[in-house]
């Protein structure tokens, strides 16, 4: 290895980390001799333990129960019956119960037939009642006399359902010219209707939104305020009446007062933009 590059100090640590390795490994060893000699030792005392020890036998094993069915335990002789003397049957008691079963079931015979035939009804002798009197017609009053002739008198027929006449459709110019009186309007709605009477001519939404520029009572930026007209015309024109649209060489439509239109729909041309 070249150490020329190597300051005195890192060499020195060089030094003391190979001599705390070198004791490491000789400690290591000598451990290792001690347990070998400890492990030979033990493995010598372990042979002449078995060669000084008798050989045990084995115990033997007691022989097992054999599964199976095997003879039991001798019986004891059963004593011997004793002869039956005198006539074969049944006896004494056995005769009389089989004697009163009979006699239950004759029993029961009698008494289901003596149900099952229908007893006959007894009449017995009534004498004859009261005849019953007979009860007079009663006489007709006067109170019955004139429900009577009410009844018969003939009854009006009732009156059916007035056919209604239907009423002639009106114009919806008409309609909205009725409620437009009427109508209360707004400051941008009475900005509208002033601007065309002052003008005397039909306008677009952008003449709108030049005038209300130059009127200090209409307030708001040009976004709002062109917003705002936009709604008024649509209700004032297409809801209320008051305007009508008009077409005029540009695009789209222009407005103008209901009151300036003709019986034909038409813009006289004093009032075409």
């Amino acid at each position: 290895m070249n150490f020329s590059t190597l300051t005195p100090l890192e060499i020195q640590d060089l030094v003391n980390k190979y001599r705390s390795d070198l004791r490491k490994l000789e400690f290591q060893v000598q451990h290792t001799a001690s347990l070998l000699q400890q492990l030979e030792q033990a493995a010598a005392q372990a042979e002449e333990a078995l060669a000084v020890a008798p050989a045990v036998t084995a115990p033997t094993a007691a022989p097992k129960p054999t599964r199976g069915r095997g003879r039991g335990p001798a019986k004891k002789e059963a004593a011997p019956k004793p002869k039956a003397t005198g006539r074969r049957g049944r006896p004494p008691k056995a005769a009389a119960a089989t004697d009163a079963a009979k006699k239950e079931t004759t029993e029961t015979t009698a008494t289901a037939e003596i149900k099952e035939t229908p007893k006959a009804k007894t009449t017995r002798g009534r004498k004859p009642g009261r005849p019953k009197k007979e009860v007079p017609a009663k006489k007709e009053t006067k109170a019955t006399a004139g429900k009577e002739t009410v009844d018969k008198k003939e009854v009006p027929a009732k009156k059916g359902p007035k056919s209604k006449t239907p009423k002639e459709a009106k114009p919806k110019a008409a309609k909205k010219e009725a409620e437009a009186p009427g109508y209360r309007l707004s400051p941008i709605d009475q900005f509208v209707a002033d601007s065309l009477k002052s003008q005397q001519k039909a306008l677009i939404t952008a003449d709108f939104v030049d005038l209300a520029k130059d009127n200090p009572a209409i307030k708001g930026g040009e976004a709002q305020v062109k917003v705002k007209l936009n709604r008024s015309l649509h209700k004032l024109a297409n809801k209320k009446g008051i305007l009508v649209k008009v077409e005029y060489p540009g695009r789209g439509f222009a407005y103008a007062l209901n009151e300036w239109v003709n019986a034909k729909g038409e813009l006289p041309k004093k009032y075409a933009r």
